[in-house]
């Protein structure tokens, strides 16, 4: 009997795992390279924005450092998925290891909504009023054409 609940106990575990994985892949946005079919949505909306040469300066600064920060939890998502994957796919997955990898994927997808958030906010620091506003929008469309091929909403 005890044998029979815990395999239940794995197989839930697993099902949950594998049910928020494809969701989690998608959190995070794109993989790098991945932005093939008209730029990264950030870079494009700055791009439209009409900026002054001192905004201009600016914008690269804060856009130099996150880039580099988005840059490095983006590559360690990967791994993470990956470890997540191994253990629930293991043959005798320990129910506490793959919640333990689930857990630091999640962490890490946070992490990068986090510093995605904080670099939108910085970009809109430095505009105007009218720019702003522009921004926003246009990063709100990206958001909406995320949902229209099948990606989650991001929550900034």
């Amino acid at each position: 009997m005890g044998n029979v609940r815990r395999r239940l106990v794995v197989l839930w575990i697993l099902l949950v795992a594998s049910a928020a994985l494809p969701g989690l892949a998608q959190t995070a946005g794109p993989m790098p390279g991945r932005w093939n079919r008209g730029g990264d949505p950030m870079q494009t909306a700055i791009a439209k924005l009409n900026l002054t040469d001192e905004q201009q300066t600016k914008v690269k600064a804060i856009s130099d450092q996150e880039t580099a920060k988005i840059g490095v939890l983006r590559g360690q998502i990967r791994p993470a998925h990956d470890a997540l994957d191994a253990v629930a796919q293991a043959e005798k997955p320990d129910p506490a290891t793959v919640g333990r990898a689930y857990l630091n994927l999640k962490a890490m997808e946070e992490a990068l909504q986090a510093e995605s958030a904080k670099f939108q906010d910085a970009v809109a620091d430095v505009l105007t009023k009218e720019q702003k506003a522009e921004f926003e929008t246009y990063l709100s469309g990206a958001r909406d054409n995320r949902m229209r091929w099948g990606g989650p909403p991001r929550t900034n």
